[in-house]
C-alpha cells in the first residue's frame, strides 16, 4: 500500500508539475507576443518623428506596465540605441523568453530589436508548487498507508476466522464442517470448496479406517485357525496322520493368507500411481477367449455359458487384463442364474477400449452397485464363502483399469447386471 500509495501520488504530482509548467511557459510567451506588438505598434506611431527621444520616451512608459520585460534597439552599425546593460544573446524564440526582430523598415535607423522577460517569478511558482507536491506526496502516502492497513485488518477479519475454524479441526472431528452462514460473499465459495475437500478427506479417512478394519478381520479367521490347531495338536498325543491332516488344513489357512497379502500389495501399489507398461497390441477377444478356458470348468459346475461379441485390438498388459476378466467372470459366475450364459461384450471407441460382462439375474439395489469395487465388499450379506472370495476381487478390477488409465463402472436393471472396465491407449507402442 506505501509503495502504490507513493507511485500514484508521485505520477500525479509529476504531471500536475509538468502541466503547470507548460502553461507558465505558455503565458511568458503570450506576455512576450503582446509587447512586441506594443513595441511594432510605436514604432509605426514615432516613424514619421527624428531622432529617438519621442520613441524612447514611449518605450519607458510600456515597460512600467509590463513587469520583467526589457527592449534593446540596436543600430545597423551595431551600435545600441536604447536599452541598459548589454544586449543578450542566445536562443531567439519565445518559448526561451527572448526574441528578436531584424531588418526594421518602419525605422531606417534601427537595425534590430532584443526583447526578454524576466522569468524570476515563473521559478519562484514552480518552487512554491514543488514544495506543495512533496507535501501532499508525503501527507497522501501517509494517509494510505494508515487507511490500508485499517481496512485491510477489517476485510481479512473474516479470513481470519475461517483461519481460527480451519484450525480447530482434528482427526477427532473429521466430520466438522466450516460454517457457511453469516460469510461474507466474496469468502463463500473459498469455504464451499474447503468444504467438499473435508468431505473428500472424510469419506477417504472412513474407508481406509473400514479398510483396516476389514483386513484385521480377513487375517484374524486364518490366523486363529491356525493358533487353535496348533494348541490342540500340541496338546493332544496325535498320530502322524492327524498331524497331517493339521498341516494340510493350515497349508490352506497360509495360501490364503498369502492371496490376501498379494492382493493388498498389488493394490497398494496402484494407489501409488503405479502404471503398465504398453505391450503391442492384444485381441482382445483372444485375451478374453484364454479366460473363458480357465474358467470351463467352473461354468459347467454352474449350468452356464459363455460367449465373446466384438473385438478390439489395444496396447495393454495381457497379463494383468486377464486377472482383471477373469475377476468379473468369478463374479457373474457367482450370481447369474444356472441355465443363462454370460456375454463378454467388447467395444471400442476412439483410444478408449471397454470390456463388460453381463450375466442373467435378479437386479441389484443401488446403493449395492456403487460398492461394488470398494475393498472386502462382498453381494452376499453375510461373509459366506469367505474361504475362496475375501472381497478383494472387483477392487482389483478398479486398480487395474486405472493402471490402464481407464476406469470401471456398473449397472443392473431389467434382469441383468452388468460388470465392466474402460482401458485408454496411450504413449508409444513397442513394435
Amino acid at each position: 500500500m506505501a509503495l502504490l500509495g507513493l507511485c500514484l501520488f508521485g505520477v500525479i504530482g509529476a504531471i500536475e508539475y509538468v502541466a503547470f509548467d507548460r502553461e507558465l511557459q505558455r503565458t511568458r510567451v503570450q506576455a512576450l507576443d503582446g509587447a512586441l506588438a506594443v513595441v511594432s505598434h510605436l514604432l509605426d506611431e514615432t516613424r514619421d518623428e527624428p531622432g529617438l527621444a519621442t520613441l524612447s520616451h514611449r518605450l519607458s512608459d510600456m515597460l512600467l506596465g509590463h513587469v520583467g520585460t526589457r527592449v534593446w534597439l540596436v543600430g545597423r552599425d551595431g551600435q545600441l540605441l536604447y536599452g541598459v546593460g548589454p544586449v543578450p544573446a542566445g536562443d531567439f524564440a519565445p518559448g526561451h523568453g527572448l526574441v528578436e526582430v531584424l531588418a526594421l523598415e518602419r525605422r531606417p535607423d534601427i537595425g534590430r530589436i532584443v526583447m526578454t522577460i524576466d522569468d524570476e517569478e515563473g521559478r519562484l511558482l514552480r518552487g512554491s508548487l514543488a514544495r506543495i507536491l512533496v507535501l501532499c506526496l508525503v501527507a497522501g502516502t501517509s494517509v494510505a498507508i494508515v487507511l490500508g492497513r485499517v481496512l485491510s485488518e477489517r476485510a481479512l477479519r473474516p479470513l481470519a476466522r475461517i483461519s481460527r475454524q480451519a484450525n480447530a479441526l482434528s482427526a477427532t472431528s473429521i466430520g466438522d464442517r466450516l460454517p457457511e452462514q453469516g460469510v461474507d460473499a466474496e469468502l463463500m465459495d473459498l469455504v464451499a470448496s474447503f468444504n467438499r475437500a473435508l468431505g473428500r478427506i472424510e469419506t477417504a479417512f472412513r474407508q481406509q479406517q473400514a479398510f483396516s478394519a476389514d483386513v484385521a478381520h480377513e487375517l484374524n479367521t486364518p490366523l486363529t485357525t491356525l493358533i487353535t490347531g496348533a494348541e490342540i495338536a500340541l496338546a493332544a498325543s496325535a498320530d502322524d496322520a492327524s498331524l497331517r491332516e493339521f498341516l494340510a488344513a493350515g497349508l490352506d489357512d497360509l495360501h490364503r493368507l498369502k492371496g490376501i497379502v498379494r492382493d493388498m500389495l498389488f493394490l497398494a501399489r496402484a494407489d501409488q500411481g503405479a502404471t503398465v507398461d504398453r505391450f503391442p497390441s492384444s485381441s482382445l477377444a483372444d485375451v478374453v477367449r484364454d479366460v473363458i478356458d480357465y474358467h470351463e470348468a467352473a461354468l459347467d459346475d454352474a449350468r452356464l455359458g459363455a460367449r465373446i461379441e466384438g473385438n478390439a485390438d489395444a496396447p495393454v498388459d495381457a497379463m494383468l487384463i486377464k486377472r482383471a476378466v477373469s475377476n468379473l467372470l468369478s463374479n457373474a459366475t457367482r450370481f447369474a442364474a444356472p441355465g443363462s450364459s454370460i456375454v463378454i461384450r467388447i467395444a471400442s471407441e476412439g483410444a478408449r477400449y471397454s470390456v463388460a460382462v453381463a450375466n442373467d439375474g435378479p437386479p441389484l439395489p443401488d446403493g449395492l452397485v456403487k460398492q461394488m469395487f470398494d475393498r472386502f465388499h462382498r453381494g452376499e450379506p453375510s461373509r459366506a464363502q469367505s474361504d475362496q472370495h475375501h472381497g478383494l476381487g472387483l477392487a482389483i478390477v478398479s486398480a487395474i483399469a486405472r493402471m490402464h488409465g481407464g476406469s470401471t463402472f456398473a449397472r443392473s436393471a431389467d434382469g441383468v447386471t452388468t460388470v465392466g472396465f474402460t482401458v485408454r491407449a496411450a504413449g508409444e507402442v513397442v513394435s
